[in-house]
């Protein structure tokens, strides 16, 4: 984590653009709302969401 946070502190003081791909994170939350960055959320479909599902569903008799 404190990786991550170097990597934050760094695009704050950066000039220019950047792009930083990530899971969500509290920290990262934080930074972009502290600094108003312009940021867009994904939310891909996965074989695994699938498997998660059918097995939540799934039930016994």
């Amino acid at each position: 984590m404190d990786d991550f946070k170097a990597l934050l502190k760094a695009c704050v003081t950066m000039k220019g653009k950047f792009l930083l791909s990530s899971y969500p994170e509290e920290l990262l939350m934080d930074y972009r709302s502290k600094y108003g960055w312009k940021t867009e959320d994904h939310k891909k479909h996965s074989r695994l969401m699938d498997v998660e599902k059918r097995l939540k569903q799934k039930s016994s008799v």
